[in-house]
């Protein structure tokens, strides 16, 4: 952590005046050096993501198809390519509507002009030169959708369009029709390991009791990967082996983006909590356990996971959805989402409890708890990011990473002053835990129950993230004994936050442009500037 202060040096920090002019310009640095390279990455190395291609398409349709008609010029065997690139212009012909012979889209609301970069002839002659699939396949996908999937399934089918169709009705979620095509390829291709993968995934989502049974046959077992594998010790009620293959199942699917990013937004919160309580003159033993605590945060999240599949198998509970009740979408939250995170983080910290219950300094314990829950957060924000991709990224930084700190950095605390006080201290943590899962659970519960959302009542989470994070920084300003800084709080958070949302713009910079990007994280950044606010209001720092 020295190589921190001597950087601090290197930079002249402390040499710096406080003052609005010059963390406007260290802010524009900064930003501006991400966004640079952002330019400079997304010109010189191209993306094949969906995100890309589907956001392009959306916004830009004709300079979508360009990009596409150049990359799969030069890759021709590119078969996701190829399907991305016929399900993107079966969506803009569907969405346009013929006027005067030209074509009129709706694109987020707005009557705007949608052109084509090929007309369908050329289109029609491009498929023509696909490698894989075909461009008989291709033609044939094309007419399906067009279609919209009306009618039986058509008999005497080819396997390359069976397995076509396959695929088109598992895109749908169709299972049981995906099934019935998928054994007609495998009975005349069944070495398709590909092909018999998407077939065991439909037998497992539409009829876990032959799912059961798959694994017990030969020319079924060696195709059963880690996902599988979990579902079916699920099944079976074998819980341990459930939970081994599912660890491994999440790990390996990290991409090395999404871990890369979480670790940058959680190394920024890392150094602020270490700055607010001083970290860089604490013993060698005592950073030891910030690694710890972190670590242990993180295989948290990795516990809950089981513990949502187990709970939800168990009690036979289904997720929230726009087809429950709000009642149903509340009890969900607060009794699964809130209990089960505020639990297993609770459960994780319990290593730390000998270690913490020796310290004096509260403001040092509140920030060992603190990060257990940022560790929690950065594992989340991974399996967030590899599924969700990274157009999530503005809000996982910001605020899940600050809400998972306060949440869990309260209870422990507590938990730790009940250990040290015994007594009456017991109900301030009982008191704790409860109010923390109640809150969790509605915070998430204005977020992500439909009727919340669509009636614009999501803005009591931000409400509820407001007064939460006033209650913790005030718990943590006034149990930090006061103490002159080498840099001030309001540089150090200032630099937290520019290169948060600095990684954040690099990301999107690169998938979707930085026009795009800059719109999509907008309101994000209006958040920060009441984000930033809460915080330089109580660190009481002078800036001139």
């Amino acid at each position: 952590m020295q190589t921190f202060l001597k950087l601090g040096k290197m930079l002249k920090l402390d040499k710096v005046e406080l003052t609005y002019h010059s963390l406007i310009r260290m802010s524009l640095y900064i930003l501006g050096s991400f966004m640079a390279l952002s330019i400079i990455v997304g010109r010189f190395f191209s993306t094949d993501s969906a995100l890309h291609f589907n956001t392009l398409a959306e916004t830009d349709y004709e300079s979508a198809e360009k990009e596409f008609v150049v990359k799969l010029t030069a890759d021709p065997s590119n078969a996701k390519l190829w399907r991305m690139f016929v399900d993107a212009r079966h969506k803009a012909l569907f969405q346009s509507l013929t006027a005067s012979g030209s074509y009129v889209g709706i694109t987020r609301n707005r009557r705007k002009a949608v052109t084509f970069h090929l007309s369908n002839t050329d289109f029609d002659t491009f498929l023509g030169t696909a490698v894989k699939p075909s461009a008989t396949v291709l033609r044939f996908r094309q007419k399906i959708l067009a279609s919209g999937f009306s009618g039986p399934i058509p008999d005497n089918l080819s396997v390359d369009k069976s397995e076509e169709l396959g695929r088109l009705y598992y895109d749908k979620k169709e299972y049981k029709k995906a099934i019935v095509l998928f054994y007609m390829v495998l009975e005349q291709t069944p070495s398709n390991s590909e092909i018999r993968i998407l077939a065991l995934k439909s037998t497992q989502r539409s009829n876990p009791e032959e799912f059961l049974n798959l694994l017990e046959k030969d020319e079924w077992r060696p195709f059963f990967n880690d996902r599988l594998l979990y579902n079916y010790y699920l099944q079976k009620g074998q819980y341990h082996w459930m939970f081994y293959h599912l660890t491994k199942d999440t790990l390996s699917s990290y991409s090395l983006q999404s871990v890369i990013l979480s670790l940058i937004g959680g190394f920024c919160w890392v150094i602020f909590l270490v700055h607010l309580g001083g970290g860089w003159s604490w013993s060698g033993k005592e950073k030891f356990y910030i690694l710890l605590a972190f670590v242990l945060g993180m295989i948290s999240a990795n516990v809950c996971l089981g513990v949502i599949v187990v709970q939800e198998h168990l009690l036979d509970l289904k997720d929230y959805s726009s087809t429950a009740s709000i009642g149903y979408n509340l009890a969900y939250c607060i009794l699964g989402i809130g209990l089960r995170e505020e639990l297993c983080k609770l459960l994780l910290f319990l290593p730390l409890l000998p270690f913490l219950s020796r310290l004096r300094e509260n403001y040092k314990i509140l920030i060992y708890c603190s990060l257990v829950g940022l560790g929690f957060a950065v594992e989340e924000n991974m399996l967030y990011l590899t599924s969700s991709g990274s157009i999530q990224l503005m809000g996982r930084f910001l605020t899940a990473n600050f809400i998972h700190m306060l949440l869990t950095g309260y209870i422990c605390y507590h938990l730790v002053l009940a250990v040290k006080n015994k007594g009456r201290a017991w109900d301030g943590f009982t008191t704790a835990l409860v109010k923390m899962i109640v809150i969790h659970g509605v915070y998430d519960f204005f977020l992500i129950d439909p009727t919340m959302a669509s009636g614009g009542y999501s803005f009591f989470s931000m409400m509820i993230f407001v007064y939460m994070s006033m209650q913790y920084l005030s718990l943590m300003m006034t149990s930090s004994p006061p103490r002159h800084r080498y840099v001030s709080l309001t540089r150090v958070f200032t630099i937290v936050l520019c290169v948060t949302v600095g990684a954040v713009l690099f990301t999107l910079g690169v998938e979707v442009g930085l026009k795009v990007a800059i719109k999509v994280i907008f309101a994000g950044m209006l958040t920060n500037g009441i984000f930033a606010y809460m915080f330089f209001r109580e660190f009481n720092d002078e800036v001139r």
